[in-house]
This record gives structure tokens, sequence and C-alpha cells, in this order.
């Protein structure tokens, strides 16, 4: 089931359903009753709108708890062009979600004679089923930088079938890697809001998104947002990662100033294990540096990172 999921950036165009102008006084109509106990997966201020062919020929805006009456206009056989649904043609029916801008077509059948059009017609609807829910109405996605945490905050103006978010970071090699979790709230029409933190980050730009998925595995992804986090002291090292780690692990090391530094790895003894880096760097510069321990024994070990005037420790675990 294809998803859209998007910001709420769109403007909906006032008497328009999906985009163009549905068809109106053209001098034929028919009315379309839709009862409000035969509609799932919809909100308030939800579109609904008939078809005919790729030509919108009806709509109306759903309220939850109300029926609804959905005039659909016949084709003005005093014209050439056709302006409406000709006599004896089917309609079909569609849902429209104005603030995501998605359209999920409908499975209608109805209590007194088939989906023909005729004249003056009153028909009512009796089964109203969607293709697939309208999706989770995202309203917010921002990232707000704590030092060297960034906190990423979404909110959600209704959500459908919604279990939950995966959060994820792009990474270096183009791919993305899942951060975590974040349960949903299933079906409901209220706002909820989110928030996660990645911690520790090392100084320099990312970029986060949203895979929101579906209780049935369905997915889509949110835009992305990117943050700068900037080095806080003189320099920065990054936290081990992977950690726990067999046998390798790597760390980024980052100058804010011109700086000479030394990282060097010790045991739990306090005995020097390895010498990761020693040299000077320039301001702005970045190092990936890589602690292998595959000739060293399973056990915690501490990475320090050394100038003339800052110390900064990391602890290691090796699991063999």
């Amino acid at each position: 089931m294809p998803r859209s999921f998007w910001l709420v950036l769109l403007l909906f165009i006032a008497g328009s359903a999906h985009g163009q102008e549905c068809a109106s006084q053209t001098g034929h109509n028919a009315t379309i009753v839709l009862p409000s106990n035969v509609v799932t997966n919809l909100t308030t201020g939800d579109v609904i709108y008939a078809q005919y062919e790729s030509l919108c020929v009806g709509e109306a805006i759903y309220e939850e708890g109300a029926s609804i009456a959905v005039t659909v206009w016949g084709d003005n056989d005093m014209t050439t062009e056709t302006d409406g649904i000709p006599a004896g043609e089917v309609m079909s029916f569609a849902a429209h979600r104005p603030s995501t801008g998605v359209t999920r077509e409908a499975v209608v059948s109805f209590e007194n004679g088939d989906a023909s059009y005729a004249d003056d017609s009153f028909k009512v609807i009796q089964v109203f089923t969607l293709d697939g829910p309208l999706p989770v109405e995202l309203t917010a996605f921002d990232a707000l930088v704590d030092g060297t945490d960034v906190r990423l905050t979404w909110a959600t103006a209704s959500e459908t079938n919604n279990a939950g978010f995966e959060v994820e970071q792009l990474m270096f090699n183009g791919d993305y890697r899942v951060l975590d979790f974040v349960q949903g709230q299933g079906t409901t029409l209220e706002a909820h809001h989110y928030t996660y933190v990645a911690n520790s980050l090392a100084p320099g730009s990312y970029r986060f998104r949203l895979r929101q998925v579906d209780f049935d595995g369905t997915f889509e992804y949110s835009p992305e947002v990117e943050v700068n986090v900037d080095v806080p002291e003189r320099f920065y090292i990054s936290p081990p990662y992977p950690n726990p780690f067999n046998p390798q692990t790597t760390l980024t090391l980052t100058a804010r100033n011109p700086e000479d530094i030394l990282v060097r790895v010790f045991d739990v003894q306090g005995r020097l294990v390895q010498t990761l880096f020693s040299g000077h760097m320039a301001a702005g510069e970045s190092k990936v540096l890589r602690f292998d321990a595959d000739a060293l024994s399973s056990g915690l070990y501490f990475v320090r990172a050394q100038s003339s005037s800052l110390g900064k420790t990391h602890k290691a675990f090796l699991v063999k």
C-alpha cells in the first residue's frame, strides 16, 4: 500500500479535492448521501469526492459523526465539452486529506441501485471503504542542537494504524542507520508530540529522517532535517562506536583550534596498550581513529585524548 507522509506545508485549493476544480452548476445533478456510520479512517476536514474518469464531478467536506451529502453534477449536454458525468456512466469515489495531499480510492456500494449516474436521483451509500487508511498527519519535524546532542521533535495531528517511527541518521557512506524506534499511538484523532535525543555526536553536519511504519508493515519516510554540531571546547573526541566491540571500534577526533593532540589506549591496570594518534591538527580538522584490539583480551579499556590544556577519556568494552 503506497503511502505519502509529508510535513503539512501543502496548501489545499478551496473547491478542489485533488488539485483541479470540480464540476458544478451544470444544470444536471444527483444527490449521494454518506451516512456517518459507514465511514472509517476519516477525520474532520477530509474531502469526499465523486469522479468520472479523471474529472471531479462532486465533493463534500467530511465532519466526524455527521452524515454528508455529495452533489454529483451531470454533463451539460448543451455544450461540446464533458463538464460533468454523462447519464448512465459509472461514478467512482475517493477521500482526500488536504493536510497531507494524499488521496485514497474508495470501494462503494449503495442501498438503492448501483454506481451509475442519473439526473435527479437520490442514492444512499451502504459501504464506503478506502483502499488503505489515510496516512499519519505529521505537522512538525524539527532538530535542535544542545552541545553535542541533537534533540529531534515531531508532532502528529492524527494517526491511523501507526505502529511508530524509526529514527534514522544519514551516514558517511550514504546509507541510513536506525538509531531507535519510537512507539506510535495506533489510531487516534488527537494531537501527539514525540521526542528523541541523539547523544554525544561528533562535530559536523547531520541529517535525520523518520520512517513511519504501520501495523501491517507499510511505511513512508518524512522529509529530512539537517543540523550542524560545533566543537564545544578546544577539541572533541567522540565515544567509540560500536561499543561494546570486537575486534575494532572507531572514534572521531576534531580540533576547534590548531592543537597538538595525543590519543592513547590504556587497560584497567593503567598500562599503555596502543597509541591511536600523536601529532598536530589544524583548526576544524577531523580524523577517524581506529582501535584494533584483535591481539588483546576481552575487558575494559580507556581511550584518553590529551592536549596541553584539555583531557578527555572514553570507556571501550572489548567482548570476544
